[in-house]
């Protein structure tokens, strides 16, 4: 069964990223890339005039900090 992924916007998404310890480390046009220290992660937020992130962008984003669409939602 696919994991119902939940319906964020970019200003969602980044205080979710902000709770795990990710802080802006650029911006570039339209997106933000933020970066952990603790382990070097990167993540680039695409930041779309209060649009949704589309499902496969979501799903990108949380499969390159390990962590799977049900985590997401407790962090909401």
């Amino acid at each position: 069964m696919t994991p119902h992924f939940p319906v964020v916007n970019s200003n969602e998404l980044e205080k979710v990223l902000k709770r795990l310890g990710f802080e802006v480390d650029h911006i570039k046009g339209s997106h933000v890339v933020y970066r952990r220290v603790a382990d070097n992660k990167r993540v680039v937020v695409p930041r779309h005039a209060g649009d949704a992130i589309k499902r496969k962008t979501l799903s990108t984003i949380l499969k390159s900090i390990n962590m799977d669409p049900e985590e997401f939602k407790g962090h909401l």
